[in-house]
Protein backbone atom coordinates (compact mmCIF):
# COMPACT_ATOMS: atom_id res chain seq x y z
CA UNK A 1 0.00 0.00 0.00
CA UNK A 2 2.81 2.49 0.80
CA UNK A 3 4.68 1.65 -1.85
CA UNK A 4 1.69 3.01 -4.49
CA UNK A 5 2.29 5.99 -6.12
CA UNK A 6 -1.52 7.48 -5.26
CA UNK A 7 -0.71 6.83 -1.26
CA UNK A 8 2.64 8.31 -1.17
CA UNK A 9 1.42 11.42 -3.49
CA UNK A 10 -1.60 12.16 -1.35
CA UNK A 11 0.31 11.62 1.90
CA UNK A 12 2.97 13.99 0.74
CA UNK A 13 0.33 16.62 -0.31
CA UNK A 14 -1.93 16.66 2.82
CA UNK A 15 0.89 17.11 4.99
CA UNK A 16 2.54 19.78 2.36
CA UNK A 17 -0.86 21.84 2.96
CA UNK A 18 -1.49 21.59 7.41
CA UNK A 19 0.24 23.17 9.81
CA UNK A 20 3.34 21.98 11.64
CA UNK A 21 1.10 21.27 15.01
CA UNK A 22 -1.92 19.45 12.39
CA UNK A 23 1.07 17.47 11.21
CA UNK A 24 2.31 16.37 14.23
CA UNK A 25 -0.88 15.18 15.51
CA UNK A 26 -1.89 13.30 12.77
CA UNK A 27 1.20 11.55 12.57
CA UNK A 28 0.83 10.86 16.38
CA UNK A 29 -2.81 9.34 15.51
CA UNK A 30 -1.14 7.55 12.68
CA UNK A 31 1.42 5.99 14.56
CA UNK A 32 -0.98 4.88 17.57
CA UNK A 33 -3.25 3.64 15.26
CA UNK A 34 -0.39 1.26 13.34
CA UNK A 35 0.56 -0.12 17.09
CA UNK A 36 -3.39 -0.56 17.79
CA UNK A 37 -3.01 -2.69 14.68
CA UNK A 38 0.22 -4.26 15.27
CA UNK A 39 -1.39 -5.41 18.36
CA UNK A 40 -4.46 -6.82 17.00
CA UNK A 41 -2.82 -8.66 14.28
CA UNK A 42 -0.45 -10.29 16.42
CA UNK A 43 -2.74 -11.28 19.00
CA UNK A 44 -4.79 -13.22 15.65
CA UNK A 45 -1.73 -14.76 14.74
CA UNK A 46 -1.02 -15.94 17.92
CA UNK A 47 2.70 -14.07 17.29
CA UNK A 48 1.86 -11.80 20.57
CA UNK A 49 -0.25 -11.39 23.48
CA UNK A 50 -0.01 -15.47 24.30
CA UNK A 51 1.48 -16.70 27.49
CA UNK A 52 4.81 -19.29 27.42
CA UNK A 53 6.84 -20.60 29.58
CA UNK A 54 9.46 -18.50 29.94
CA UNK A 55 6.47 -15.87 30.35
CA UNK A 56 4.64 -17.88 32.87
CA UNK A 57 4.05 -15.49 36.33
CA UNK A 58 4.82 -17.67 39.29
CA UNK A 59 6.30 -20.34 37.90
CA UNK A 60 9.46 -21.59 39.39
CA UNK A 61 12.63 -22.70 37.34
CA UNK A 62 12.25 -25.96 37.97
CA UNK A 63 8.44 -25.77 37.20
CA UNK A 64 9.78 -24.72 33.83
CA UNK A 65 11.73 -27.11 33.29
CA UNK A 66 9.11 -29.97 34.27
CA UNK A 67 6.70 -27.66 31.68
CA UNK A 68 9.42 -27.82 29.07
CA UNK A 69 10.64 -31.65 29.41
CA UNK A 70 10.58 -33.57 26.18
CA UNK A 71 8.96 -36.40 28.18
CA UNK A 72 8.94 -38.52 31.34
CA UNK A 73 12.14 -38.87 31.86
CA UNK A 74 12.94 -35.40 31.37
CA UNK A 75 10.52 -34.53 33.82
CA UNK A 76 11.72 -36.64 36.38
CA UNK A 77 14.98 -35.19 35.59
CA UNK A 78 14.08 -31.76 36.03
CA UNK A 79 12.79 -32.64 39.48
CA UNK A 80 15.59 -34.60 40.27
CA UNK A 81 13.05 -38.22 40.56
CA UNK A 82 14.92 -41.49 39.98
CA UNK A 83 18.39 -39.91 41.19
CA UNK A 84 18.62 -41.60 44.58
CA UNK A 85 21.13 -43.27 46.27
CA UNK A 86 18.47 -45.49 47.85
CA UNK A 87 19.64 -49.55 47.47
CA UNK A 88 17.93 -52.63 48.39
CA UNK A 89 18.28 -54.94 50.54
CA UNK A 90 17.61 -55.78 54.15
CA UNK A 91 19.51 -53.49 56.49
CA UNK A 92 18.28 -50.70 58.64
CA UNK A 93 19.54 -48.12 55.32
CA UNK A 94 18.54 -49.87 52.79
CA UNK A 95 15.00 -50.67 51.39
CA UNK A 96 13.20 -54.16 51.17
CA UNK A 97 11.85 -55.36 47.86
CA UNK A 98 8.61 -55.43 47.04
CA UNK A 99 9.09 -59.37 46.71
CA UNK A 100 10.23 -59.20 50.15
CA UNK A 101 8.73 -62.47 52.08
CA UNK A 102 10.01 -62.51 55.45
CA UNK A 103 10.27 -65.46 57.45
CA UNK A 104 9.16 -66.48 60.92
CA UNK A 105 12.64 -65.97 61.94
CA UNK A 106 12.50 -62.70 60.66
CA UNK A 107 9.96 -61.77 63.67
CA UNK A 108 11.59 -60.42 65.91
CA UNK A 109 9.55 -60.33 68.67
CA UNK A 110 8.17 -64.27 68.58
CA UNK A 111 8.86 -66.53 70.92
CA UNK A 112 10.75 -69.76 69.99
CA UNK A 113 6.86 -71.59 70.27
CA UNK A 114 5.91 -68.46 68.39
CA UNK A 115 8.07 -69.60 65.42
CA UNK A 116 7.43 -73.10 65.63
CA UNK A 117 3.54 -72.71 65.26
CA UNK A 118 4.15 -70.28 62.02
CA UNK A 119 6.48 -73.31 60.43
CA UNK A 120 4.47 -75.85 61.71
CA UNK A 121 3.16 -78.47 58.53
CA UNK A 122 -0.33 -78.93 59.36
CA UNK A 123 -2.61 -78.42 62.18
CA UNK A 124 -2.23 -81.44 64.24
CA UNK A 125 1.66 -80.47 64.23
CA UNK A 126 0.65 -77.22 66.16
CA UNK A 127 -1.91 -79.45 68.25
CA UNK A 128 1.56 -81.48 69.63
CA UNK A 129 3.57 -78.54 69.89
CA UNK A 130 0.67 -76.88 72.23
CA UNK A 131 0.48 -80.36 73.97
CA UNK A 132 -3.52 -80.75 72.85
CA UNK A 133 -4.69 -83.92 71.90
Amino acid sequence: MSDTPFFKTNVRELLNNISPGAAKALLGDIIVGLQEKVAELEQSSGEGGSVTVDTLSGATAVGRSVMKAADGAAARTAIGAGTSSLALGTTASTAKAGNYQPTAANISDASTIGRQILTAADAAAVKTLLGIS
